[in-house]
């Protein structure tokens, strides 16, 4: 799946590649990612991100 993918990459520190482009414009405007979709606006997100991936 692209979005967990996309997280997962950004929770590694990747930066986003042009197949997230879309991702990314859905996410950016609910105020979860960036507009450049390299960072989390949220720190509270991140780490429930993060959480949910540890559990994976």
């Amino acid at each position: 799946m692209k979005l967990s993918n996309l997280l997962r990459r950004l929770i590694h520190g990747e930066t986003p590649t042009q197949q997230d482009k879309g991702v990314v414009r859905k996410l950016a405007p609910k105020e979860i990612l960036t507009p450049e979709g390299n960072a989390f606006q949220v720190p509270l997100v991140q780490k429930y991100i993060e959480q949910l991936l540890e559990e994976e």
